[in-house]
């Protein structure tokens, strides 16, 4: 029909992604290191980014162009497509020089060094206290909003930690993951696994 925009969806396979992320890129090419890289989102022709290829930029439609043939998962753009597949490569590039551990993004390097810094760049406003996790600094926010975002499906029971919303659903669904080694005993609480590993330990 006209006046509809045709919906494409590009696949792209694992071994276009670079071998060496961290190597020399040639022009047009897209850091894998989670900094956004080239031009920002615009309107530009495809061929102006990246030498005739799908725009790197979000599409005006919401569309998600590039999806990794593993897992299905789709991204808007090449940049993150590229750096998700690491994941799958098991590739961890970034290696922090202090302690040696590796990780596969260059912003979780970033944020695991602040444990070495001791640096907490995120504060709160209402109270002062700071993070140095972003994650952990938002989590904490809603503590003075009392929001909670994650809610149950089946009995609407709602959260403000995604963590406490994933072991609540344990109890829906009767799965017990945490299993003592010594007795071979389930839980579906860590809490009460760990509380029991320390009955066993004595």
């Amino acid at each position: 029909m006209e006046g509809l925009e045709e919906k494409t969806t590009i696949t792209l396979s694992s071994s276009e992604t670079s071998t060496n992320p961290a190597g020399p890129r040639g022009e047009g090419e897209e850091s894998v290191t989670g900094e956004q890289e080239g031009p920002p989102c615009c309107a530009s022709t495809s061929s102006e980014h990246d030498g005739g290829g799908p725009s790197t930029c979000e599409p005006r439609t919401g569309q998600k162009l590039f999806t990794c043939e593993q897992c299905g998962r789709s991204f808007n753009h090449r940049t993150n497509w590229k750096r998700h597949q690491l994941i799958h490569a098991g590739q961890k590039p970034f290696t922090c020089e202090q302690c040696g551990r590796s990780f596969n993004r260059t912003d979780s390097l970033k944020t695991h060094q602040l444990i070495h810094t001791g640096e907490k760049p995120f504060t709160c406003e209402q109270c002062g206290r700071s993070f140095n996790r972003r994650s952990s600094w938002k989590m904490h926010k809603l503590i003075h909003t009392g929001e909670r975002p994650f809610t149950c499906e089946q009995c609407g029971r709602s959260f403000n930690r995604r963590s406490s919303w994933k072991m609540h659903k344990l109890i829906h669904t009767g799965e017990k993951p945490f299993t003592c080694e010594q007795c071979g005993r389930s839980f579906n609480h860590r809490t009460s696994w760990k509380r029991h590993q320390l009955i066993q330990s004595k």
